[in-house]
């Protein structure tokens, strides 16, 4: 009769038990003062049991889904221009000497288009006359209309001066500066300001714009008889600005001869 199995399974309990009572030193030793010692050994190895784990992302709930723009969003995409675009700009179509022609038609007769006698970048034609008796306010009456430009032929301003005394020569000067006003609004097609002709034949006051252009037509206040009307195209906003210096083919570089002919 033999005892070594005895002996073999007394082992192994004394084993077991040695390792249960070890683990629980272990686990005490970890796991107490709120496992500061356990901590500090996950460090110390740059383990990351401890660290937070990041929330997932909240599922869209069925109220954002499919949500209409708001007005903030409407407003930004409706909103001013923008800083660096242009803006819509009025042109002359008509050259400065077409014009001129156009007076001498209609028998407001001109020394046609040249250079100004005081600046060589002005190119301009005028038409003066006068009625009646100098210093006489009851019949002295005159006509000045000047159209200026630059030499490419671009026009910059109409100008029309008159004095219309109360006679029947005051009234062939009404009549004249009414005749000019509705040639250069049949040269330009410019519908919305030839409206004011109607203004004018009455001598009425005449403010209107748009688009860079600007017309006026008012008495002076020195002198009840006389009246200015000034139409000139002028840019006024950035955008405007932009626009002509854009446009403006004195910037541009010039063509090669052989494009130019083609």
């Amino acid at each position: 009769m033999t005892l070594k199995p005895a002996v073999r399974q007394s082992r192994a309990v004394f084993w077991i038990t040695a390792i249960a009572f070890g683990s629980v030193i272990v686990a005490t030793v970890f796991l107490a003062n709120d496992m500061r010692n356990l901590k500090a050994l996950v460090r110390h190895y740059h383990l990351d049991w401890f660290d937070p784990k990041p929330a997932p992302a909240p599922l869209p709930s069925e109220k954002t889904k499919g949500r209409v723009p708001s007005r903030q969003q409407l407003l930004r995409l409706l909103g001013p221009e923008s800083k660096v675009g242009g803006g819509f700009l009025r042109v002359w179509p008509v050259s400065g000497p077409a014009l001129c022609e156009k007076m001498n038609q209609t028998g407001v007769s001109n020394d046609g288009w040249k250079m100004s006698d005081f600046d060589a970048a002005t190119f301009e034609c005028s038409s003066e006359t006068s009625v009646g008796t100098q210093g006489d306010v009851a019949s002295f009456g005159s006509f000045f209309v000047i159209v200026r430009g630059d030499p490419s032929g671009r026009i910059s301003l109409l100008r029309i001066k008159v004095v219309i005394p109360p006679s029947p020569d005051g009234e062939v000067l009404r009549e004249r500066l009414r005749t000019v006003f509705d040639a250069a609004m049949e040269q330009t097609a410019w519908s919305d300001l030839s409206n004011a002709s109607a203004a004018i034949g009455k001598l009425e006051t005449v403010n209107e714009g748009g688009f860079g252009a600007t017309l006026t037509f008012n008495r002076e206040f020195s002198n009840p008889n006389s009246y200015n009307l000034a139409l000139a195209v002028q840019p006024k906003t950035a955008g405007q600005r932009r626009t002509a210096d854009y446009f403006n083919a004195d910037r541009w570089f010039a063509l090669a001869p052989g494009f130019a002919s083609n």
